[in-house]
């Protein structure tokens, strides 16, 4: 599989042209070259503030994944440190499966 682009992501929204004013949003790299070209509105029948909604949580969710990722593998290994010292699998058993399903996601190992 191939490697995504090196994150930081922002959203970038701007008139196309100056004598065009044809909205342009996309989401670009931290030097400011297009990663998700929209230009327009017309393939997307959502309104605009939508369509700029979805943008910014597409980089929010891209900007996070890896802090994200990195706090689900400790809280996992700290779930089962206190399963094997204490024995609380009977307690944590659905949040340690759940870190593992959410990891293995995050990883590409699973699709939701």
């Amino acid at each position: 599989m191939k490697q995504h682009t090196r994150t930081p992501w922002k959203v970038y929204e701007d008139e196309l042209r100056p004598k065009f004013p044809v909205p342009c949003l996309e989401i670009q790299d931290s030097r400011g070259r297009p990663i998700v070209p929209w230009i327009g509105f017309d393939a997307c029948d959502l309104p605009k503030g939508q369509i700029r909604a979805n943008a910014a949580f597409i980089v929010l969710a891209v900007n996070s994944h890896d802090a994200l990722l990195l706090a689900a593998q400790h809280m996992v290994e700290a779930l089962r440190d206190l399963r094997d010292a204490h024995g609380l699998a009977y307690y944590h058993g659905d949040a340690l499966d759940a870190g593992l399903q959410a990891i293995a996601r995050a990883e590409g190992r699973e699709r939701p």
